[in-house]
């Protein structure tokens, strides 16, 4: 499965994890409109692992719209970053729905929901994404905890606790009732999901982000692919073969493969390649003085941009190594 951003920029080969999560999203989209019930998701990985960049390439699917003076918002997002709490998570999805932040703050935490629920309904949302939950839904207390669930559960069904309508019957056409909720978060979260049947019934489909592995050649492959996109993404004006085995060994043991890592690398070797003081220095001093800035942990310890290249095959070898005898562990 291939996209193309919406900033014109060449079409990204998506990481395994995020395309085995935009296709499922997609079938469950075609289930909604056949009349099928509500479909939760858990997307669990590492922060940095490229959850947010799937989120943002299926966002780009669903923009919102005008449909006379109503507007028509298939997608919303909400972060527990920036407010662990339940009146918060209510009232930040409500601001994206048109409310002002004002006028959210303004609801009784017992309205909360209603008005949630005839917001979604009014701008026809058909996925509600909750990301970075982990931390809300494990270091707070029972009854958050239980809160939070109870409007997990509320949010499948479309339909408070003790509504007499059937929310479980299947009805082609009425998919406008039924949503795909998507939670991410650490993989902790699973624990939090499996402590309730209620809750791991309806949010039943559990995708893992796991890093790009180096110990299969088809991954390695997606990794030095995953570079060429950001050489193009950030306009890293530099001559080098992206796609050669030098430089992607290098990438890896740089960021480890993490999404973000890489963007941060990638957007500050390209901000470097386009100053005058750096015209003509050759690639691997702009990724080393990029990496320095970026990250001085990773640039101290292992000096991967202006370490001899033995060196640099010495590690990656023995770091493709470990990952294959894990892989085998596993099996």
């Amino acid at each position: 499965m291939k996209w193309q951003s919406t900033s014109d920029i060449s079409p990204y080969n998506l990481l395994p994890f995020q395309e085995q999560f935009l296709r499922q999203v997609e079938l469950a989209e075609m289930e909604l409109d056949e009349g099928g019930n509500s479909q939760g998701f858990l997307l669990l990985g590492e922060s940095g692992i490229g959850k947010t960049f799937v989120f943002d390439r299926l966002a780009q699917r669903y923009p919102s719209s005008l449909q006379g003076h109503q507007r028509i918002t298939p997608l919303v997002r909400y972060s527990a970053n920036t407010g662990p709490n339940f009146s918060a998570a209510c009232q930040g999805l409500l601001v994206q729905l048109g409310a002002s932040p004002v006028a959210a703050s303004q609801i009784k935490p017992a309205n909360l929901e209603n008005a949630l629920r005839k917001a979604l309904a009014e701008h026809k949302t058909r996925i509600v994404v909750l990301e970075e939950f982990h931390n809300a839904l494990t270091n707070e207390g029972r009854q958050f905890r239980s809160r939070f669930r109870d409007f997990l559960k509320n949010l499948w069904n479309f339909f408070p606790d003790g509504d007499s309508t059937a929310w479980a019957s299947s009805a082609p056409g009425g998919s406008q009732r039924k949503l795909i909720v998507i939670v991410s978060g650490a993989k902790v979260l699973r624990e939090v999901f499996q402590e309730h049947d209620e809750i791991r019934t309806r949010y039943n489909i559990v995708i893992e982000a796991n890093r790009l592995s180096i110990s299969s050649p088809e991954e390695f492959m997606a990794f030095r692919m995953l570079l060429a996109h950001f050489v193009e993404r950030f306009d890293v004006r530099v001559d080098l073969k992206v796609d050669s085995d030098e430089f992607s060994m290098r990438c890896y043991l740089a960021t480890g493969a993490l999404v973000r890592a890489l963007e941060k690398l990638f957007q500050r070797a390209g901000t470097l390649s386009r100053r005058k003081e750096f015209a003509g220095k050759p690639a691997m001093e702009i990724f080393a003085e990029a990496l320095e800035q970026v990250d001085q942990t990773a640039s101290q310890e292992i000096k991967p941009f202006s370490s001899p290249y033995e060196h640099i095959a010495k590690l990656f070898n023995v770091e493709r190594i470990r990952q294959t005898n894990a892989a085998k562990s596993r099996k």
